[in-house]
């Protein structure tokens, strides 16, 4: 039965062991940019407090240089919030909506009747001579 043979140059890491191998020395870079960039940093507010501003300005340049290939790992300082409108309670009217306008509407003709407003031409209208009249052609008179 063949064994495969291991060589002390041949990795023998799973993929998940790669995967955390590559994240480890990610972090280890990131830790020695920004460790170079505090440096930059300290110099540059040792120079200025010197009232060196050529060398300052030259040290806070480097320091952004070393930060740029991490800026998108660095945290972002919080936004403000946005103050959004209260939103005013409204009545829900529900099933009102509909009974209002109809309690209306049956009051209106209830008032109409009550008040012999209904049109009933039965009460001033004659059958002989009110509704002939009323109907004849206007050039027969």
């Amino acid at each position: 039965m063949d064994t495969p043979q291991i060589t002390p140059n041949q990795p023998t890491h799973s993929p998940q062991e790669e995967f955390n191998l590559r994240r480890a020395e990610h972090a280890r870079d990131a830790a020695r940019k920004l460790r170079q960039a505090a440096e930059f940093y300290e110099q540059a507010g040792q120079a200025f407090a010197a009232q060196d501003e050529r060398n300052g300005e030259l040290r806070l340049r480097s320091a952004r240089l070393a930060l740029e290939p991490i800026a998108d790992e660095l945290p972002r300082p919080p936004q403000p919030a946005k103050p959004r409108p209260v939103e005013k309670p409204r009545m829900d009217w529900g099933w009102f909506k509909y009974f209002v306008p109809g309690f209306i509407v049956l009051g209106l003709l209830y008032l109409m009747i009550q008040m012999n407003l209904s049109g009933d031409l039965s009460k001033g209208w004659t059958v002989q001579g009110d509704i002939r009249e009323a109907v004849k052609y206007p050039g027969n008179k």
